[in-house]
């Protein structure tokens, strides 16, 4: 429910600081009822919520998802979002942001692009494997319902480099 409601209803201004969008949820009286509550009923309640919200807000709810979309593909970590360190977090991982997306440059838009036309490929060779774009595509669905990060992208990950390595592999063999 509160990711759902973070991906919707507080979606700008989780997209500024996910501090900005936990502060005004907790502003709302639904949200204040639903505190009050066993977790598994708040969470209905908070689900229900931003589902109302996007059925109020079909054209924002597209935009929304388009922008989530994007956020999942992105080829490199945000630049222009703060993100806090804390002790148990350290979203530069001890680099600076430059050399985040430096490196993210130089691998992620190979092994996104590279790894998609390969697993596309991997299943026209083979139909069998039709699962593994639909785990893809269904992984992205899910977070573009709620939020998204690129961070979120971890698990499809293995899958794209498997497709860069048959799309790499057939290119080999079609050179000797």
């Amino acid at each position: 429910g509160v990711t759902l409601l973070h991906g919707t209803m507080f979606f700008d201004l989780n997209e500024q600081d996910t501090a900005l969008a936990i502060e005004a949820m907790q502003r709302e009286p639904f949200y204040q009822e639903a505190e009050r509550l066993p977790a598994g009923k708040r969470d209905a309640v908070l689900r229900r919520e931003a589902f109302r919200f996007m059925r109020e807000h079909p054209g924002q709810t597209l935009r929304q998802w388009w922008a989530k979309s994007v956020s999942f593909w992105r080829f490199f970590p945000r630049t222009d979002k703060t993100y806090a360190e804390r002790t148990g977090s350290q979203p530069a991982a001890g680099a600076s942001r430059r050399l985040l997306v430096a490196i993210s440059l130089l691998f992620e838009p190979w092994l996104i692009l590279a790894g998609l036309a390969g697993l596309a490929l991997l299943v026209r060779r083979d139909p069998s494997l039709f699962p593994l774009p639909l785990f893809v595509l269904g992984t992205m669905g899910i977070h573009v319902l709620s939020v998204s990060q690129m961070r979120y992208r971890l698990p499809v990950m293995p899958w794209l480099i498997l497709g860069t390595c048959w799309l790499l592999a057939r290119r080999l063999e079609e050179k000797s």
